[in-house]
Protein backbone atom coordinates (compact mmCIF):
# COMPACT_ATOMS: atom_id res chain seq x y z
CA UNK A 1 0.00 0.00 0.00
CA UNK A 2 1.69 3.52 -0.83
CA UNK A 3 2.12 6.05 2.11
CA UNK A 4 0.09 8.02 1.08
CA UNK A 5 -3.42 5.95 0.90
CA UNK A 6 -5.33 4.87 4.30
CA UNK A 7 -6.93 1.78 5.15
CA UNK A 8 -9.61 1.54 7.32
CA UNK A 9 -11.82 -1.21 8.70
CA UNK A 10 -15.84 -0.77 9.38
CA UNK A 11 -17.96 -3.39 11.19
CA UNK A 12 -20.10 -4.87 8.39
CA UNK A 13 -23.03 -3.34 9.89
CA UNK A 14 -25.19 -0.73 7.75
CA UNK A 15 -25.19 1.95 11.04
CA UNK A 16 -21.53 2.86 10.18
CA UNK A 17 -23.03 3.58 6.87
CA UNK A 18 -23.00 7.59 8.09
CA UNK A 19 -19.74 7.46 9.82
CA UNK A 20 -18.21 6.20 6.36
CA UNK A 21 -19.83 8.84 4.26
CA UNK A 22 -18.07 11.50 6.48
CA UNK A 23 -15.07 9.72 6.62
CA UNK A 24 -14.68 10.15 2.87
CA UNK A 25 -16.33 13.65 2.68
CA UNK A 26 -13.26 14.51 5.05
CA UNK A 27 -10.94 13.15 3.09
CA UNK A 28 -11.86 13.90 -0.73
CA UNK A 29 -12.37 17.67 0.89
CA UNK A 30 -8.90 17.46 2.41
CA UNK A 31 -7.47 16.09 -1.14
CA UNK A 32 -8.79 18.89 -2.68
CA UNK A 33 -11.75 17.83 -4.59
CA UNK A 34 -14.39 20.70 -5.30
CA UNK A 35 -17.56 20.18 -2.75
CA UNK A 36 -19.30 18.71 -5.31
CA UNK A 37 -17.03 16.39 -5.90
CA UNK A 38 -17.01 15.50 -2.54
CA UNK A 39 -20.52 14.99 -2.22
CA UNK A 40 -20.22 12.48 -5.41
CA UNK A 41 -17.85 10.48 -4.22
CA UNK A 42 -18.88 10.35 -1.01
CA UNK A 43 -21.82 8.77 -2.62
CA UNK A 44 -19.72 6.23 -4.08
CA UNK A 45 -17.98 4.92 -0.91
CA UNK A 46 -20.87 4.60 0.63
CA UNK A 47 -22.48 2.47 -1.96
CA UNK A 48 -19.91 0.45 -1.85
CA UNK A 49 -19.47 0.07 1.68
CA UNK A 50 -23.43 -1.08 1.70
CA UNK A 51 -22.94 -3.60 -1.32
CA UNK A 52 -20.11 -5.14 0.96
CA UNK A 53 -22.13 -5.43 3.64
CA UNK A 54 -25.09 -6.79 1.55
CA UNK A 55 -23.73 -8.94 -0.34
CA UNK A 56 -19.93 -9.86 0.97
CA UNK A 57 -20.59 -10.14 4.51
CA UNK A 58 -21.52 -13.01 6.64
CA UNK A 59 -24.97 -12.82 8.62
CA UNK A 60 -22.89 -13.21 11.83
CA UNK A 61 -21.02 -9.61 10.87
CA UNK A 62 -17.16 -9.35 10.26
CA UNK A 63 -15.49 -6.25 8.56
CA UNK A 64 -15.31 -4.07 5.83
CA UNK A 65 -11.81 -2.83 4.87
CA UNK A 66 -12.26 0.29 2.84
CA UNK A 67 -8.67 1.83 0.91
CA UNK A 68 -8.41 5.73 0.28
Amino acid sequence: MPASALEIQIPADLSFSAVLRNIAHDLFRKAGFSEAWCGRLKLVADELFMNAVKYGSSPAGGKVTVRF
